[in-house]
């Protein structure tokens, strides 16, 4: 990190060097490292939540019609943020094959190679893989490479329109200015200031 980052930090945000340089590094090599194996993980968790409403629908929601729950257990299930399904990418060296998806009781694996693809490929592959399991859980329809297909073209073709159309919007033209737009929304007065 640059130094006059770092003093803006330590000043504004009232923490030391050391704070920031543990933050930093536990970004680049915790969380951007992994963010490589979550390919389009916006859509695969808007995908999980769709296929986990209908879960929720069919599982979830009849129990609520049993006179055994109370009124007060009944708004208790309906609060808990239940999880029935989850898609989880797998960089697999050596695969046999480009990319698959496994179904699986409790949600789908899709694995790929990385050995053979580039991170371009991989990420139309991911959204082909989707496109089976959209098939199959959300819209009830034969799954097959042609509809796979198709949807893989809406996904990346949306997620390109929107790099091209609409990020600007979401980027700031400095590193300092990301640090005032954040001290505006959450100021801080003192040193260890606790919410």
């Amino acid at each position: 990190m640059k130094q006059d980052v770092c003093d803006k930090l330590c000043a504004d945000f009232k923490v030391d060097a050391e704070t920031c340089e543990v933050f930093e590094k536990f970004f680049l090599t915790d969380i951007e490292k992994n963010l490589k194996l979550r390919y389009l993980s916006h859509l695969v968790s808007t995908i999980e939540d769709k296929i986990n409403d209908i879960y929720k629908e069919r599982y979830i929601n009849p129990l609520l019609n049993k006179e055994q729950y109370s009124e007060e257990q009944k708004r208790e299930i309906m609060r808990r943020n239940y999880r029935l399904y989850s898609i989880r990418l797998r960089p697999i060296p050596g695969l046999n094959r480009k990319a698959s998806v496994m179904h699986l009781n409790y949600g789908s694996i899709i694995v790929y190679n990385p050995d053979i693809l580039d991170e371009r490929d991989i990420r139309i592959l991911v959204a082909h893989e989707l496109g089976h399991i959209i098939s199959l859980y959300i819209l009830n329809c034969p799954d097959t490479q042609n509809r796979a297909n198709v949807f893989s073209f809406f996904a990346i073709n949306g997620r390109d329109q929107f790099y091209k159309n609409d990020a600007e919007h979401f980027v700031y033209k400095s590193e300092l200015e990301i640090i005032d737009n954040i001290f505006k929304l959450c100021p801080i007065t003192k040193h260890n200031q606790l919410t």
